[in-house]
């Protein structure tokens, strides 16, 4: 991913998340009351490992849900990404449309579809570039956090929404390559080395 990050930038450069978004935000700043049954609530560690997951939800009632704000609402295409803690700088795209909410922790990011694919802006989240920024911008020791001011200021490269898709496509499929290589206990880094200037070339040329 960084390899594609670092072209794309070079030949797109880069702009602030916050131009690609409609809003970016964080969960509820207060502490709900769970129960047995109501909208799920998640944590941090749900959405971590980079794909949004329930497992270990709570849930929360409906009259709170219904005083949470349309911004702080997770639509399908949203982003998540971990805000505070030793997981923070990773984004999961939402693609579930069943009601849930969160706390401060996880930000949301609401990519603005005239500007950004989320699957891209997963893809250009996940780049070491981005990630390091994160980092060296977080504050406090003991639970770091990113603030959303830096969130918003993060740098990712905003080529067309054509490219971005068919970026999205060359990215998946090496994805899927990965795993097929390594079942094969072939020498991933290499092949894949060797694979992707021609994907991305195909990529821009618009072949895939």
């Amino acid at each position: 991913i960084e390899t594609v990050y670092e072209e794309l930038a070079s030949k797109f450069r880069t702009s602030k998340l916050a131009e690609a978004c409609t809003t970016i935000t964080d969960g509820d700043h207060n502490t709900p009351a769970f129960g047995e049954t109501g909208v799920r609530f998640i944590f941090v560690g749900n959405v971590s490992s980079g794909l949004l997951h329930f497992r270990d939800s709570k849930r929360v009632s409906e009259e709170y849900f219904k005083t949470l704000r349309s911004q702080r609402l997770p639509k399908r295409g949203d982003l998540l990404y971990s805000a505070v803690g030793a997981t923070l700088g990773v984004p999961a795209v939402v693609d579930s449309d069943e009601p849930f909410c969160f706390q401060r922790h996880i930000a949301i990011l609401k990519p603005n579809p005239t500007r950004l694919d989320s699957r891209f802006g997963w893809y250009m989240l996940r780049s070491r570039t981005v990630f390091d920024k994160a980092w060296s911008v977080t504050t406090g020791s003991a639970q770091p956090t990113i603030p959303l001011r830096a969130i918003r200021e993060l740098p990712i490269p905003l080529p067309p929404l054509a490219v971005q898709r068919r970026i999205i496509v060359a990215l998946d499929c090496l994805q899927e390559g990965v795993g097929g290589l390594r079942c094969l206990q072939a020498e991933t880094t290499t092949e894949l080395d060797a694979l992707l200037p021609s994907v991305l070339s195909r990529a821009f040329a618009g072949d895939l």
